[in-house]
């Protein structure tokens, strides 16, 4: 979802960045928002809000007849 938001050009510079920084150092989930908002912007916040802050997991049932 993250791809569909950014676009591919900067989601995949996002993801490049990311990858080049692993070695230097442990990257945080917030390491990756920094990323995130140094290349899209803060509009990349309402993103990490919906989808990451306030995860719902799905619950459920299975019924056996």
């Amino acid at each position: 979802m993250l791809r569909h938001v950014m676009g591919d050009d900067k989601f995949f510079q996002l993801m490049r960045k990311f990858v080049a920084d692993l070695p230097q150092q442990a990257d945080t989930t917030d390491d990756f928002r920094r990323m995130a908002n140094e290349i899209y912007g803060q509009v990349s916040l309402l993103f990490f809000a919906e989808w990451y802050d306030r995860a719902v997991f799905a619950h459920w049932k299975s019924m056996l007849w």
